[in-house]
């Protein structure tokens, strides 16, 4: 049990999961890291081959509950959550925003690798991730969970500024995400200059009522 907490908070934690080829499975750096498991997948990383180990740091930040990935190049001491080795980071940052359309606003859920990835990011995390990015998340800047944009705008400043604190300015800032996640993008990038450098909104939509209107009413008039 995390237990409760009138801000909604948990401390942050750290845990590693290790890349199959097909799925991320928990990783115990203790000891996997000399007794491998047999399908672990390594990647290419300036021509040496290393293991394709991710450590995941979790925790809450304004009330909503965020992931930070990025290769492990090695293992670190339980509870070393601030000041991780960055040596596999390519400097460059993903905001990942989900989608989806909520009514109301609750705490949601952390975007965890064993068995909490959606079907896209399960296909594009592995090669972000391969490719050095460092990836973050958090259910504020999912509209499944709220459609506040300002409280969006403010839990994405919060979250980004969390992760240069403990890991460094990286030299980008890419937002990705789909219906949903597309318009978690287009205000923070209107009205938080810098928040984002460039933006990949897929599945685009510009709002809720224009969407919801014709979804709600037209089938009732038809």
């Amino acid at each position: 049990m995390l237990g409760y907490s009138r801000y909604c908070g948990i401390k942050p934690q750290v845990q590693y999961f290790y890349y199959t080829g097909d799925a991320f499975k928990p990783f115990d750096p203790a000891s996997a890291y000399a007794t491998p498991p047999p399908d672990l997948k390594t990647i290419t990383v300036d021509g040496a081959s290393v293991p394709f180990v991710v450590r995941v740091e979790g925790g809450s930040i304004n009330r909503f509950l965020y992931t930070i990935a990025m290769l492990a190049p090695f293992a670190q001491a339980p509870g070393a959550v601030q000041a991780p080795d960055g040596l596999l980071w390519n400097r460059r940052l993903v905001y990942w925003m989900r989608g989806g359309a909520g009514i109301g606003h609750q705490q949601g859920t952390a975007m965890w690798f064993n068995d909490g990835l959606w079907s896209a990011e399960r296909q594009l995390m592995p090669m972000l991730l391969g490719r050095g990015y460092a990836v973050i998340t958090t259910s504020g800047n999912e509209s499944g969970v709220q459609l506040n944009m300002r409280l969006s705008e403010e839990t994405a400043m919060m979250t980004k500024e969390h992760f240069i604190e403990a890991y460094g300015v990286p030299r980008h800032t890419i937002g990705i995400g789909a219906s949903g996640g597309a318009l978690q993008q287009y205000l923070p990038a209107q009205n938080r200059p810098g928040l984002l450098d460039a933006g990949i909104p897929i599945q685009s939509y510009p709002d809720m009522i224009t969407q919801s209107i014709p979804i709600s009413d037209c089938p009732l008039l038809e």
